[in-house]
């Protein structure tokens, strides 16, 4: 979260020299599966950093980026908020902060795409409790939230995921041999 933080809001080295897209900020990744929800909502900046995402403050440390990178920030915060509120203890976290709300409204209204509207408008009635209706007409686009299950090949990976015994067992491999990384074996 720091090195994605510096990197949207221009700080230091790493926020000078590269931009908050899609090749260097993931959050959206990690938001979507319901299993890092509850360890993404316990970091304090998490919030705030999807809220920065939005390029709602014409004061924004980054406001001089262009249309496109600001646009592809605004809908991937907005996805990750509408996700965010379909989960229980996201709901209820984004609900503490009224900021969440006007931010949304915002973009709901005068978001950079349709797409952004379209999340924001979703996470607001989800905040609101309205329900959700399904389109008979034009696109249909279903968003779930989900559990993922990470499968990894233990025999190059072990050492560096540092996974405790237990995690290890209840994790399958991929049933495949795999390409030791360069320099080993």
């Amino acid at each position: 979260m720091t090195s994605w933080h510096a990197t949207l809001m221009g700080i230091g080295y790493v926020g000078s020299t590269s931009k908050p897209t899609a090749d260097r900020i993931f959050i959206l990744d990690l938001t979507i599966s319901d299993s890092n929800k509850p360890l993404l909502l316990r970091n304090d900046s998490y919030v705030p950093f999807l809220l920065n995402g939005l390029f709602l403050d014409p004061n924004h440390p980054r406001a001089d980026l262009k249309d496109d990178i600001k646009c592809w920030n605004q809908q991937n915060s907005a996805e990750c908020l509408a996700q965010l509120a379909l989960f229980p203890s996201g709901r209820e976290q984004l609900l503490q902060n009224p900021a969440v709300s006007e931010a949304l409204e915002a973009v709901s209204e005068r978001g950079m795409s349709e797409e952004a509207c379209d999340f924001a408008t979703a996470a607001l009635k989800s905040l609101r409790g309205d329900e959700l209706q399904m389109r008979t007409e034009g696109d249909k686009h279903v968003m779930l939230s989900c559990t993922f299950g990470l499968r990894v090949c233990f025999r190059c990976c072990e050492a560096c995921l540092m996974l405790s015994e237990r995690d290890r067992e209840r994790v399958p491999p991929l049933g495949v041999d795999c390409v030791p990384p360069l320099g080993v074996g």
